[in-house]
């Protein structure tokens, strides 16, 4: 699907893995940017979501949460562009932001990483400030930062 026919026609710019039970911003929904916005995952995009982007899912891992919690911030260090705003390890919750190269947009992202019997899943939300579609590009950084990961 062409992310041009997306932006016209489904507009998106709040992608997450997991639309039935997105990651929540904390302290990024405190800045004084998002003073009187509702952060909350709109479920009404997940169906949306899911047309476009039918490959994003949580990335499952054998290992425990607090192993997969201390790479994601190491790898979330590295990332050019980003600003990590909070790291709740009692959690295991990054929040960051980001800014784009080009226009130099900021962009916020959310990542969690959930324990499970035989590991954990990290769970990753990213969200524009501005605009209503983002001609794809929270699903590739999700895309990216989950696969470097």
């Amino acid at each position: 699907m062409s992310l041009i026919w997306a932006a016209l026609f489904l507009p998106l710019n709040d992608i997450t893995t997991t639309p039935e039970k997105a990651p929540v911003f904390v302290e990024i929904g405190k800045l004084e940017a998002h003073q009187g916005k509702n952060m909350t995952y709109d479920m009404g995009l997940r169906e949306k979501q899911r047309e476009l982007y039918p490959d994003l899912d949580a990335l499952r891992s054998g290992k425990s949460a607090e192993q997969m919690f201390q790479l994601v911030v190491n790898l979330a260090k590295a990332q050019e562009g980003w600003k990590i705003v909070n790291t709740d390890e009692a959690n295991f919750r990054l929040e960051a932001t980001t800014t784009t190269a080009l226009l130099k947009f900021v962009d916020d992202v959310v990542i969690e990483v959930r324990p499970e019997p035989d590991g954990s899943t990290v769970h990753m939300r990213s969200k524009s400030r501005v605009g209503r579609s983002d001609l794809g590009a929270n699903y590739k950084r999700i895309k990216k930062f989950l696969s470097l990961l």
